[in-house]
């Protein structure tokens, strides 16, 4: 609209024209024609004193406007845009024809048709029209998340279908809501000695991958086939997967076939980005090999009593000292061997006159070394070993006493008696034993 007057302080030759706004939208090449007449100081060609010009009116295209808005995502889903969501208003009711892309998100995926937008593709137009919505999506870094504060924004501009572009850019914050992810249990060996006291701990973790979790519950599984034995032997911790014996005499060679046990342990997250927190908490399953190690234990020998006849020849068996060991299962210490003190230092006046061989049977080595009369009881000491670990007990022989036939020590072979001896008169005085 045209507003033409005089102001009143103008000259009479001079005509003012304003520009008024209305809500009209003006037709292509409309022109205002004004008449002029009665031209004085100049004429038009042909010496005509009347005339006229044509100003033409061009609309002013007003941008189009928009809102800042809120979108909530959800972590490792695509969230597609609606066109609604960008608010879009005229002042002469263009029509929308889109968005451009202003900026991109610092953290995240702007995607359209199928691709990921890049730097390349800023000022990029996504058009928006009442058959198809904008082809326009968003979706978060891998297990990535944030509400307070959001997670990330970007921005941009209007278009109108005169291609007006809006004069400044709004933003669009995108918040992202974290969901639970499963946690990852991994397999795992637990290590621990025998014959350890109750509450000893076995060497082990079990290791965790979670994105959201670090505190877990821990637990056995009551439906695997191990359960009730694992489970009177060992307890678990629920806070920490600790696992430890519960009591005192835990037994390699007792346990036989189970000196390692496989049992599954069920370890389950915090859910502590769930909103609530803790709703919808996830598990894995972990099978744990539990190794008991079989440690060196002492022979098993005692103070031991034989009973042999005095006077027997080199060889006899006096007897077989008994001994056992533990480990007798395990090759690297479960063998064992004997020997006697007495013959094995560097002292031969402590020699006794016995030996013993590696089952521990005990022999006389001389002929009648063995003399009730001078020595009743022989005290000797073995000591049994299995290579690492001696074990001494003291051994007595007793000896039996035999009844022995005399022995007449008769010095002289002839005696020489002299004539008309008397009765009684004593020729020799021979000693008897």
């Amino acid at each position: 609209m045209l507003d033409a007057k005089t102001p009143a302080d103008a000259p009479d030759v001079s005509v003012w024209i304003n520009v008024a706004k209305d809500e009209l939208v003006e037709r292509p090449n409309e022109t205002l024609r004004l008449k002029i007449t009665n031209i004085s100081g100049a004429v038009l060609p042909g010496n005509k004193l009347d005339g006229y010009f044509d100003l033409i009116i061009v609309d002013a295209n007003v941008e189009p406007t928009s809102e800042d808005f809120e979108i909530i995502a959800t972590e490792d889903e695509v969230f597609t845009f609606d066109s609604s969501m960008f608010k879009y208003e005229s002042a002469f009711d263009k029509v929308e024809q889109g968005v451009v892309i202003m900026s991109l998100p610092e953290k995240g995926f702007l995607l359209s048709n199928g691709d990921t937008l890049t730097s390349s593709d800023l000022n990029k137009f996504i058009p928006i029209n009442e058959t198809t919505n904008i082809d326009l999506q968003f979706i978060a870094a891998k297990d990535e998340y944030g509400v307070s504060p959001a997670y990330t924004s970007f921005t941009f501009k209007m278009k109108d279908a005169d291609n007006v572009v809006s004069e400044k850019p709004y933003t669009v914050t995108v918040k992202v809501n974290p969901v639970n992810d499963k946690p990852i249990a991994h397999d795992t060996v637990y290590t621990i000695n025998e014959n350890v006291a109750a509450g000893t701990a076995a060497a082990g973790k079990i290791r965790m991958e979670d994105v959201d979790d670090t505190q877990f519950t821990y637990a056995f599984d009551t439906n695997d086939p191990k359960y009730t034995i694992v489970n009177s032997i060992f307890a678990i911790d629920a806070t920490t997967g600790a696992i430890t014996v519960k009591n005192a005499g835990l037994d390699y060679e007792a346990l036989n076939a189970d000196t390692t046990m496989v049992i599954k342990v069920i370890v389950t997250d915090a859910a502590s980005t769930s909103m609530p927190e803790g709703a919808g908490k996830l598990a894995d399953t972990s099978d744990v090999t539990i190794k008991i190690v079989d440690v060196n234990e002492a022979p098993v020998v005692r103070d031991t009593a034989f009973t042999v006849n005095e006077n027997v020849p080199a060889g006899t068996e006096v007897g077989t000292l008994e001994a056992s060991d533990p480990d007798i299962r395990n090759p690297h210490f479960g063998t064992l061997s004997f020997t006697i003190d007495e013959n094995s230092n560097s002292s031969t006046a402590d020699d006794v006159p016995f030996t013993i061989d590696q089952d521990g049977r005990i022999t006389v080595t001389a002929d009648d070394a063995l003399d009730f009369e001078t020595k009743p009881t022989w005290v000797i000491h073995v000591t049994v070993t299995d290579g690492f670990i001696p074990q001494t007990v003291e051994v007595v022989i007793n000896l039996n006493d035999l009844n022995e036939p005399p022995h007449i020590d008769d010095i002289l072979d002839q005696y020489v008696v002299a004539a008309h001896s008397a009765n009684g008169w004593p020729i020799t005085s021979p000693t008897i034993k």
